[in-house]
């Protein structure tokens, strides 16, 4: 095995719809073209709007679609480790604690906020190629509302770290994010992961897909018949392809042949149903008939639905 290592995150504070699972196809697709390891992280540190029912939904959701997770955790099991760092940080002047005059119900009088040295910060993005960000901007940002409250910043590092994440493949509306977590890995002597952000998936208002504006949970397609192999087959099609004119893949040719480099670089993707997008790689198997021949065409190790 290689040490490549990527990871799929989830926040279990809704149910998974096709732009997470997008992120996880292809962190694991790349981690498996390598020989590298694929981690499942619940990131689970918001208390409030965390719920078990979305954490089992993430779980039944791998186990449908079949991506078999080399080690699994839990951000919350993580919290002495975060809390002994947050304490670094302040005690060696890297961030404070500061005095905040609430704005809102639930605002806190203090929080803990990064002391931000200003200047720029460039990485060079797999996908993207050079990116370039004056952090000056970032201000004084917040890192933890207490020291057992680390904020998503400051956690996502800490854990990538620990957890020996090579490579970090998430959605492209996290580029703004990545200067703030450089900022961190600075501070905290952390060596720098590789980073891939994908193009975002919009739906057909063309607004980024998301489990606020009531995106389609993935086992709702599980529950309407649709086939993990098709669903794997189409998913990974949404801005990749393979460098040829095949359009029907089976999860090891999808291992085989998965770049980052034939990622495409715009912005967004449409998501067309599942139907339309898997027309020819039949998504609901109704009849003996259309099993045999798919089985036949597309010779996937999968069993016939009961």
């Amino acid at each position: 095995m290689s040490n490549f290592v990527t990871r799929f995150a989830p926040s279990p504070t809704g149910l998974l719809h096709a732009g997470n699972y997008r992120t996880a196809v292809f962190a694991y697709l790349f981690a498996k073209h390598e020989g590298g390891k694929f981690i499942v992280r619940i990131e689970d540190t918001d208390a409030e709007r965390s719920k078990p029912e979305f954490e089992k939904n993430i779980f039944d959701t791998i186990e449908w679609l079949r991506l078999p997770a080399d080690e699994v955790y839990r951000q919350s099991e993580h919290r002495v480790r975060h809390r002994e760092l947050l304490q670094k940080l302040v005690s060696s002047g890297l961030a404070y604690v500061s005095r905040e005059t609430p704005q809102a119900p639930g605002d806190r009088e203090e929080v803990i906020r990064f002391k931000n040295p200003g200047g720029e910060r460039v990485f060079a993005d797999m996908i993207h190629g050079e990116i370039r960000t004056k952090v000056d901007d970032l201000k004084d940002f917040i890192i933890a509302r207490s020291f057992d409250e680390p904020v998503f910043h400051f956690a996502v590092v800490v854990d990538d770290a620990d957890e020996g994440v090579t490579h970090v493949i998430r959605g492209g509306d996290h580029i703004s994010n990545t200067a703030r977590q450089m900022l961190i890995r600075e501070a905290l002597g952390i060596p720098e992961p590789l980073y891939a952000h994908l193009p975002l998936i919009l739906d057909k208002d063309r607004k980024k897909l998301g489990k606020r504006t009531g995106a389609k949970a993935m086992t709702e397609y599980r529950d309407e018949g649709v086939l993990p192999e098709a669903m794997l087959n189409y998913i990974a099609f949404l801005g990749w392809n393979p460098g040829d004119d095949r359009e029907y893949l089976s999860r090891d040719e999808l291992i085989k042949a998965f770049d980052l480099s034939r990622v495409q670089k715009g912005s967004a993707v449409s998501l067309r149903s599942i139907s339309t997008g898997c027309a020819g790689f039949p998504t609901t198997i109704s009849a003996p008939m259309w099993w045999t021949s798919y089985v036949q065409h597309q010779m996937l190790d999968v069993r016939r639905p009961s």
